[in-house]
């Protein structure tokens, strides 16, 4: 008789266990298990043109603190044909923007436009 408790008692320590156990997994926070995402306030201007060997692109602009129509700041060239502008400022106003060649040939057309946390590819024409 003594065997037959004892068996209960470990069936029915094994289920609390196992329901405490269900209990943790599902007491789980789901954004424990996600993939950090980028900021709300990242801006990324992906600029494609082959600025060719010496040669830099720049931006200028207006609506980040980052940005000014007096002095281009100089794109961040990641391959051949590939340049890149990040911001991880805050702005609250549209920013306006050209893409100068040498920070002395600004390229064709109205100025571009974009908002606080966009991304966008371009090719500009010079």
């Amino acid at each position: 008789m003594a065997t037959a408790a004892t068996a209960a008692k470990k069936t029915t320590t094994t289920q609390s266990t196992k329901s405490k156990k269900a209990k943790d997994e599902s007491s789980t926070p789901v954004h424990a298990t996600r993939k950090p995402r980028r900021t709300p306030h990242s801006t990324r201007i992906e600029v494609f043109c082959d600025a060719g060997f010496n040669n830099t692109l720049f931006i200028r602009g207006e609506g980040c603190s980052s940005l000014s129509w007096s002095a281009g700041t100089p794109l961040t060239n990641v391959n051949s044909d590939c340049w890149v502008w990040e911001s991880s400022q805050p702005f609250s106003e549209t920013v306006q923007y050209k893409i100068l060649f040498n920070d002395c040939s600004y390229e064709q057309g109205e100025n571009r436009k974009i908002e606080c946390g966009e991304s966008q590819s371009i090719t500009p024409r010079f």
